[in-house]
């Protein structure tokens, strides 16, 4: 996945796993980056909560959405990460100095099969195209 356009994760590229259970969807995927990201809703262990916002009529489509959404807006009031959360709530300069750091040591941008998920969703009429 590319980081969006116009964030602090803009030019990186960020490997995650979904995993559906039989579960679903009752129960939402698990969701796992496998790329370093300084973010107070990914865990220390890539993992990233989809449990507060979560409904059965969600598709994938839904769920790339709310994950791209996140990266453009922390839910600080909702963190994986605590110390991230209270640095991004506190200390806002070095939350995001830290977080692009992140984006350029950890997601390189050299994974030709990443997904810009910024014209993914644009194309699909999610978003709207950003000037």
């Amino acid at each position: 996945m590319i980081g969006p356009q116009n964030s602090l994760y803009a030019g990186g590229v960020f490997l995650l796993n979904i995993h559906f259970s039989k579960k679903y969807p009752f129960e939402p995927p698990e969701i796992t980056f496998q790329t370093k990201v300084y973010h107070p809703n990914i865990g220390q262990d890539g993992c990233l909560c989809l449990e507060r916002s979560w409904c059965a009529a969600m598709s994938i489509s839904n769920i790339i959405r709310v994950i791209y959404a996140l990266f453009s807006n922390p839910d600080h009031e909702d963190p994986l990460d605590f110390e991230i959360a209270h640095i991004y709530r506190t200390q806002r300069i070095q939350y995001e100095q830290k977080a692009r750091a992140w984006t350029k040591k950890y997601a390189t941008a050299r994974q030709n099969s990443a997904i810009d998920w910024s014209q993914f969703l644009v194309d699909h009429k999610i978003l709207e195209p950003q000037e």
